[in-house]
């Protein structure tokens, strides 16, 4: 069950998880069980209006989530403490597109504006 519309989803590298993009918040469910692992909020983020997430990504070895929101910030998130380890902003626009590099050392993100490339 999601409190809000789903605007993006990812399946983990080894395809035990899947990521879930709605407002305000990113889900983590175990594809096996469909239990809910992990729900991952950014508590310092304004609380007027809606924060849609709009792409979400794991990292190759599954440790990160990098989530892209309507307030052009990309948040990379250390799934096992639940918490934000990077912040990258630099977008004009809402961004709606990441992915990370095989080796897990780059991130690149798609927004209405332009493409950019950020390493983590």
């Amino acid at each position: 069950m999601h409190e809000s519309v789903v605007c993006c989803v990812r399946f983990s590298a080894d395809g035990k998880y899947l990521a879930t993009g709605c407002n305000r918040t990113a889900q983590i469910y175990d594809t096996k069980s469909g239990a809910k692992t992990c729900v991952l909020v950014d508590d310092s983020a304004g609380k007027a209006g809606d924060l849609y997430i709009r792409s979400v990504c794991f990292s190759p070895d599954g440790k990160y989530l990098a989530t892209g929101a309507e307030d052009k910030q990309i948040r990379i998130w250390d799934i096992a403490k639940k918490r934000i380890r990077n912040v990258f902003d630099g977008h004009q626009q809402e961004i709606y597109s990441l992915d990370f590099s095989l080796d897990g050392r780059l991130i690149v993100s798609g927004s209405g504006t332009r493409l950019r490339g950020s390493g983590t």
